[in-house]
């Protein structure tokens, strides 16, 4: 055990620090927002029904009898916390932290093979500070389990091709399979590693056991989700099950297809460089993977190539260009970027030695990694810091005991679907039934004046609706002025 801790003393350390960015001020950052009820809801039916719904979503394509996206991962593991622990941001945020830590731990072992120990204590330290990773690992959405999935499955997908071992197939296939109902962007990862796979294999691909044995094991890892969908829907011809996936193939179908994703894409690129000034990381990852992409050392061509696949898929495939989905690729280039560095710095010295041969030009190399290192490093913890303290008065749980001091605790209520965590014990109903249940459902309360409505043009039928309601209806009983959460007023409603 002392040889342990020892000989992994510093990713120990690392993984303490990990703990402090999971759960520090974690009821202010992020902000909730109706992602997260979405997704919560499932596993909150799962934990006290035994089945998954959400029964916000009444008349919904059918989101309030049955859950048949392909994100049930999520639900099931925040299930088990939400029957122990209660319901709640928190539970649920704290289901994610656990899953981004054996994330890292995937993440070292992955560079530990096949790069260096250093290499490996880069990349976890660099994907514990990424600010998009730092969002999603406490956020309860599915990303996190996603990425966790898809590195544990690289892997072993890498360690089975340097061993020729029949079972690092499966078992990253087995991965990669669940990962598929964990989120569909899966798909994205088995390409890139077939896309390896044929590479390394060339025409031997097609009659090799081990890639067989991969494409077994990922059907494997499917098959509960297949059964879960026929179980549920068979009797009515799988029509919820294509309804839920919302008609999203067609989009890529349409006219001028390619020039939409081209300006998606690249309004991803910019909102990733202003969250905030992060155009320094953009060129240092795109030189790290340009540097890895042309390097001797295959496992580092193999992942940067893998990087390609992924993007291209993405822009020719994903129509959602939410930044969150860069989740996936953004730990591949954290590997390469602590590749890159490893590299520049060549062989271990003492930290008082290196310190001397940076400011020698003679010792350029060593000079460009420290660089890149020191800017990739305050940039990301700046950058993380700075949106936690501009959240530092965003408290969710003061925001909702605001709103239930005034809601009774039996009364029909209508708001975003934001506040449904603090509301879920009685009827509530939000944007995303369009007040189509307005008459039937006839709410005795009423939330309006948040960002999420309020602030969206989308919502704007939806506003117009309820602005209507209040004046027709509607007593102010109460009026809240938030940070994060905006100007709410509470309406009492007769009928």
């Amino acid at each position: 055990m002392q040889s342990f801790l020892r000989e992994h003393r510093f990713f120990l350390l690392l993984l303490g620090i990990y703990v402090l960015f999971a759960t520090v001020m974690l009821d202010e950052y992020p902000r909730v927002w109706v992602d997260e009820p979405w997704e919560a809801a499932t596993g909150y039916t799962l934990a006290t029904q035994g089945k998954m719904y959400n029964p916000v979503l009444e008349n919904y394509s059918g989101f309030d009898r049955v859950f048949l996206q392909p994100r049930l991962f999520l639900s099931i593991a925040v299930a088990p916390a939400f029957a122990m622990f209660g319901f709640g941001p928190l539970t649920g945020r704290l289901v994610s932290g656990p899953c981004g830590a054996f994330l890292l731990i995937a993440l070292y072992l992955f560079s530990s093979k096949f790069f260096s120990k250093r290499a490996a204590l880069l990349s976890v330290w660099f994907v514990t500070i990424e600010t998009m990773m730092f969002i999603s690992y406490r956020t309860i959405r599915p990303e996190i389990y996603l990425v966790t999935f898809e590195i544990f499955s690289l892997w072993l997908f890498f360690r089975g091709m340097q061993t020729r071992t029949v079972r690092d197939f499966f078992w990253s296939g087995l991965l990669c399979g669940v990962a598929m109902w964990t989120h569909p962007n899966a798909l994205l990862h088995i390409c890139a590693l077939a896309v390896v796979f044929f590479i390394v294999y060339g025409k031997r691909a097609w009659v090799s056991k081990f890639g067989w044995c991969f494409a077994g094991a990922v059907f494997l890892g499917v098959l509960p989700y297949l059964i879960y969908v026929i179980f549920y829907d068979a009797h009515n011809s799988l029509a919820t099950f294509y309804l839920q996936l919302d008609n999203r193939t067609s989009d890529i179908t349409q006219r001028s297809w390619l020039l939409i994703s081209a300006q998606g894409e690249w309004k991803r690129i910019v909102e990733y460089a202003q969250f905030p000034n992060r155009a320094p990381i953009i060129l240092i990852l795109l030189t790290s993977w340009i540097f890895s992409f042309l390097s001797k050392k295959e496992e580092a061509r193999y992942v940067a190539i893998m990087v390609v696949v992924h993007a291209s898929l993405s822009f020719l495939l994903i129509w959602n260009k939410t930044i969150l989905y860069s989740t996936s690729i953004l730990p591949l280039l954290c590997i390469l970027t602590a590749y890159t560095i490893d590299s520049l710095l060549g062989s271990s010295q003492t930290v008082m030695v290196r310190m001397r041969k940076i400011f020698s030009w003679q010792y350029w190399r060593e000079t460009t990694a420290a660089g890149l290192f020191i800017i990739l490093s305050l940039n990301q913890l700046g950058g993380d810091a700075r949106l936690v303290w501009r959240n530092r008065d965003c408290s969710y749980s003061k925001t909702i005991q605001q709103l239930q001091s005034v809601i009774p605790k039996d009364a029909r209520v209508w708001g975003s679907m934001t506040f449904w965590f603090g509301f879920y014990q009685q009827p509530y109903r939000s944007q995303y039934t369009y007040f189509r249940e307005l008459d039937s459902f006839k709410p005795q309360y009423m939330i309006t004046g948040d960002p999420e409505v309020w602030g969206k043009d989308f919502w704007l039928p939806v506003r117009e609706k309820a602005e209507e309601t209040v004046r027709s209806r509607g007593t102010l009983v109460a009026e809240f002025s938030t940070s994060c959460y905006g100007k709410l007023q509470v309406y009492r409603l007769q009928w």
